[in-house]
């Protein structure tokens, strides 16, 4: 009965170690995962997809599964208050080689506050990435709810970035509504927002990729469109 036992317990603490193993293996892969690789046709249709509002901890790792999933690079407009605690998600972004944009610190209405506050809004978030060590440069800023004026517009000029669709996804509605948001006016040279602070815009995701890719269409970072552009 003793022998029986003790291998009882040395098969136990096997298992334990295998599926350790292979829970830490898988994980870290999640985390340092090979980057999403792509290259444009510039004869087919191409269009961005961009989201905001993140690194969210409870909703950006579903959105960067199906992203890599479907070999998808995206553009985030992160804010600097949710950086800490979501390193690793942004080094999941850059790892993917997805691009991270600039979407202020605190996201407020960019049009109730004075240039220097402004500036620090966007400031502030750079600098907390420099402090949890990302030696990442935020190349465009988007001003939170798409507000802006010819004020904010003379201070950043090419390096503000809007969007041409609205998936709608911050306003709660459903699935399919959101899909239909996109896939119906969907053009060659558009960039599209979303928002990676809930659980429907994943699930809807994964159908417009498949929606478009079926349709011919291509995906690429913020930058890389507008080099296609040629803006």
């Amino acid at each position: 009965m003793r022998i029986k036992n003790r291998y009882f317990i040395l098969i136990l603490i096997l298992s334990i170690f295998i599926t350790s193993f292979y829970l830490l293996y898988h994980l870290d892969k999640r985390f340092n995962p090979k980057p999403i690789t792509f290259n444009i046709d510039e004869n087919k249709p191409t269009i961005a997809l961009t989201f905001d509002d993140g690194p969210n901890s409870s909703y950006t790792q579903n959105i960067l599964d199906v992203l890599y999933e479907y070999n998808v690079p995206a553009t985030f407009f992160i804010c600097g208050k949710n950086i800490e605690g979501n390193e690793k998600l942004i080094k999941q972004m850059i790892a993917s080689g997805h691009e991270l944009g600039n979407h202020t610190y605190n996201h407020p209405d960019l049009t109730t506050l004075s240039n220097a506050e402004i500036i620090n809004e966007f400031s502030l978030t750079q600098e907390k990435l420099y402090e949890a060590n990302f030696d990442y440069t935020l190349k465009y800023v988007r001003p939170p709810y798409g507000r802006y004026d010819e004020n904010i517009q003379n201070l950043y000029q090419e390096q503000l970035i809007l969007w041409q669709i609205d998936s709608g996804d911050w306003e709660n509605i459903n699935e399919i509504d959101i899909i239909n948001n996109v896939v119906e006016s969907v053009k060659h040279g558009d960039i599209i927002v979303f928002h990676d602070d809930n659980n429907t815009t994943s699930k809807a995701l994964k159908n417009i990729i498949i929606k478009l890719k079926d349709e011919g269409y291509q995906f690429t970072t913020v930058t890389n469109l507008l080099q296609l552009l040629h803006i």
